[in-house]
């Protein structure tokens, strides 16, 4: 799992980020990736966004499991090509 927050603001049409911060780690089993989740969304700012790497790959079903157990709202998310989930908070 790596963890990207930051706010978002928009100038001139381009994404901007503000308080950028990244950490990272692999959690590919379900308890510790609920931990993780559970521990960093109350932390973060409005607009902030997580980078949930393994989400979509057969062999690491546990951190599916664990976003679906920690009540993130997976409408507010976009899962990429390459198995990963970007979540807005």
């Amino acid at each position: 799992m790596r963890i990207l927050t930051g706010k978002i603001k928009l100038n001139d049409n381009k994404i901007i980020f503000e308080k950028k911060a990244l950490g990272g780690g692999v959690f590919d089993l379900y308890k510790p990736t609920l931990d993780v989740i559970k521990f960093v969304i109350p932390r973060h700012e409005k607009n902030a966004i997580i980078l949930l790497d393994y989400y979509n790959l057969i062999s690491q079903e546990g951190v599916k499991w664990a976003v679906r157990d920690s009540g993130v709202n997976i409408r507010k998310c976009i899962q990429t090509q390459s198995g990963q989930l970007i979540c807005y908070t």
